[in-house]
């Protein structure tokens, strides 16, 4: 036997036979993570700790403990239990307790003092050793005292107190003490007030100092004039320059940073071996009007109040002849070239510009705004609008006076009704053509309602035609019906198939022109693991499987198709922070694309336009953050969605919902009246721009449910919101351009839904009533 140790080994795509094992590693229960079926694995023994990233079904015992009795003890069952507990234990989600230690809880609310519980206590009590946390109100007596009567007739430790009478103290502390009046017998502190009269400065008051004072800083404000003052043995008179009088320096002085405001030389003097008088009657200062005899040069210089100049100026003379200026009339002789735009509020030019003689071109135009007679040939290489035109002579080779005559004497002739009535019938056509493309939005009426049922769905079938698809409680069947033009109706054409059990979550799903059914159910002998179907409808009665999915329960399920042209899924679940994102490879072979790690997350949607895919994500408010939209961005450059906007609210949205509208997308949100607040609810409407989601439009409304985008060629576009206002269940906004979405009905006379859903392209609408178990299909109304 040998033992081999590699080092960078690289093995070839062919079989490799291991006759023996490699230490820590157990090739019997390798997992594939591509793999598409459930691995499963016998008894086993873990000498470590056991991570799992996925799902884990353990059917037997775990270190001799079977887990389901152990998990599945707090189910909600018929029978009540009794538990046990030694130790410590703490749930995460409290559970309902009748009895504790043989005592009734709810006699123990009533009872018991508990310390993180705000209690209300009518009784006396007595207490030994008792600390507050919290603020603690008494509303009769603490040790037959009452405590408002001691509040205002005792010094407190620990409050601010105003006293307005006179007090004796003796033995006492204060941190802070301030009173208009103090009389004092004996030290305070240890220290004799007398005493720290002499020695120390009292701000406001005169003293005397015998000695020698030290400081490190002296800012004195009245000085006695004409006094001696000596400092550092320094005379204020003598030694020292002051600034609050003028002084007269003898000795030489050297500055670093010397500024003066006002300096008399009464002889001349040099600073740094410079001549100031000479240097002052040579500069040229900043400020101040400043003659300069000589020659200057300068490398920059700005003339805040003008310049006047004798002489040349870099070689040319600044005159008015010779100079072009901005702000006076001119004359200008010479030639001029002008490199950049030049406006002139008033020109008038003798001889050529560009070669063109202005005035003749002037002469020769024609001016929109008046009446005008042009005597030569024109040819017209675009159209001519014009009120009146005038031809005297012809017009392409026609006599444009004798054919307006011909025109006029078409009124006498027989043929003329006929050849009117055809135009008339073909205008007539044109016209009815146009209604049925340029339709108008009413309301949407009721056309037919569904018993027992429990969602429905309205997709275009593989065989080209639309199709209601209804899923049917009683049955857990999904049954089909199609439209009969002559009824004008929809009638039953079949059942696509039955379901094992009622689906804990349906969705449709559109991906490109293709439209399919998300169908969920759990997985038997799997608490938490779901089985995931995304289903192709054939016909009436047929159907395809075209992908399956192993998944914890889901919640909200988003599709959208990425800039590789590949149908994407992103999957919200009940134990997954965020979303995880699958993409369609090669025909219905998903894989894992991007998983966006979001706390809080519950529902979400996407917006695909031509230069992006955008992700809209609800979260709930958490831990010292408020509820929030998160949006994120998928271009042709990156596959990956990558955040760029944050949007807080106050509430949490019940509805979201986006639009791509005249070449720019919007966002809808919906938000419910809060409870024990004066907010009523409001819809919000949101526009992309600089690639920020802005507010456009704020709706305000009482109760709304949810918001829907309708989009589509037939008709304006429409926001859809359901209501849980009896007199207005479904209020209809129609888009107006820059004026935003107007209300156009509030559907009185429909049903009030729990849930309202989109079928198609928004021709017709599902309301579901969940609390009645009925739905019902509405269809627009439309001129």
């Amino acid at each position: 036997m040998y033992y081999f140790f590699l080092v960078g080994a690289t093995f070839v795509d062919k079989f490799l036979n291991l006759s023996g094992n490699i230490e820590n590693l157990d090739l019997n229960t390798i997992v594939d993570q591509n793999s598409k079926q459930l691995l499963k694995i016998e008894d086993k023994i873990f000498q470590n700790h056991l991570n799992v990233n996925g799902t884990l079904s353990i059917n037997k015992n775990v270190n001799g403990i079977e887990l389901k009795k152990f998990c599945t003890f707090s189910e909600p069952n018929e029978k009540l239990q009794t538990l046990k507990i030694k130790g410590n234990v703490l749930f995460s989600k409290g559970p309902k307790i009748l009895n504790f230690n043989g005592e009734s809880v709810k006699g123990l609310m009533k009872n018991v003092w508990f310390s993180d519980v705000a209690a209300n206590i009518s009784a006396s009590v007595h207490l030994k050793n008792v600390t507050f946390n919290k603020s603690l109100n008494v509303s009769a007596f603490v040790d037959s005292i009452n405590l408002d009567l001691l509040s205002e007739n005792y010094l407190s430790k620990s409050k601010n107190q105003i006293i307005s009478s006179s007090i004796a103290f003796s033995n006492v502390t204060f941190l802070n003490i301030s009173t208009p009046s103090l009389k004092y017998m004996g030290p305070i502190n240890g220290i004799v007030i007398e005493d720290i009269l002499k020695r120390v400065l009292i701000q406001g008051e005169p003293q005397i100092f015998e000695r020698t004072g030290y400081f490190e800083e002296v800012l004195v404000q009245n000085l006695i004039e004409d006094a001696e003052y000596t400092v550092n043995n320094l005379s204020f008179n003598t030694d020292i320059m002051r600034y609050d009088q003028q002084n007269i320096v003898t000795g030489q002085k050297t500055f670093e940073n010397l500024r003066v405001e006002t300096l008399n030389l009464t002889h001349n003097v040099k600073i740094q071996k410079v001549d100031i008088l000479d240097w002052l009657s040579n500069a040229v200062l900043t400020k101040g009007v400043i003659r300069v005899k000589e020659k200057k040069s300068f490398d920059r210089a700005t003339f805040s109040q003008g310049l006047s100049l004798r002489g040349k100026f870099n070689g040319e003379d600044f005159t008015e002849e010779n100079i072009m200026l901005v702000n006076m009339p001119q004359n200008i002789t010479g030639k001029k070239i002008f490199s950049k735009s030049t406006q002139f509020k008033t020109l008038m030019v003798k001889g050529l510009v560009n070669n063109i003689d202005i005035e003749k071109l002037v002469q020769n135009q024609t001016n929109r705004h008046e009446n005008s007679t042009i005597n030569s040939e024109i040819i017209f290489d675009n159209d001519v609008e014009a009120k009146n035109i005038n031809v005297d002579i012809l017009y392409d080779d026609i006599n444009v006076t004798q054919l307006i005559a011909n025109v006029t004497k078409l009124r006498n002739l027989d043929s003329l009704k006929g050849k009117f009535r055809d135009l008339l019938n073909m205008g007539m056509e044109i016209e009815g053509y146009l209604k049925n493309h340029a339709k108008l939005f009413k309301y949407y009426k009721e056309i037919i309602q569904f018993p027992a049922v429990d969602d429905i769905f309205g997709l275009k079938c593989d065989d080209g035609i639309f199709r209601i698809v209804v899923f049917c409680v009683a049955s857990n069947q999904f049954k089909t019906f199609e439209w009969d033009a002559e009824k004008g109706t929809f009638v039953f054409s079949g059942v696509i198939f039955k379901s094992p059990s009622k689906p804990n979550f349906m969705q449709q799903v559109t991906l490109g022109d293709r439209a399919y059914l998300y169908i969920e159910n759990p997985l038997q002998n799997h608490n938490e693991l779901h089985s995931g179907r995304l289903i192709k409808v054939l016909s009436p009665t047929t159907f395809e499987i075209v992908a399956e999915f192993h998944r914890t329960a889901t919640i909200s399920l988003i599709s959208f198709v990425n800039f590789a042209r590949q149908g994407c899924l992103g999957f919200i679940g009940n134990s997954l922070s965020g979303i995880d994102i699958l993409c369609d490879e090669n025909g219905y072979n998903y894989y894992w694309s991007q998983r966006i790690r979001l706390e809080g997350a519950y529902k979400a949607t996407t917006l695909e336009t031509p230069d992006s895919v955008y992700l809209f994500v609800t979260r709930y408010g958490r831990a010292f953050k408020e509820p929030s939209i998160v949006i994120f961005q998928s271009g042709k450059d990156t596959s990956d969605f990558i955040e760029i906007q944050t949007i807080f609210e106050r509430t949490s949205p019940n509805g979201l919902a986006t639009a791509f509208i005249s070449n720019c997308p919007f966002v809808a949100l919906s938000f419910g009246s809060q409870e024990e607040t004066v907010d009523s609810g409001w819809i919000s409407i949101k526009k992309l721009d600089n690639n920020q989601f802005i507010d456009w439009q704020h709706i305000p409304l009482t109760t709304p449910q949810n918001v829907h985008f309708i989009n589509q060629p037939s008709f304006e576009p429409l926001i859809l919101v359901p209501s849980a206002d009896v007199s207005a269940p479904l209020h209809t906004f129609q888009y107006d351009g820059a004026a935003g979405f107007k209300e156009i009905s509030k559907g009185s006379s429909l049903p009030v839904s729990s849930k309202i859903k989109i079928l198609g392209n928004g021709h017709f609408l599902a309301t579901l009533q969940h609390t009645r178990g009925t739905g019902t299909i509405l269809g627009a109304v439309v001129l």
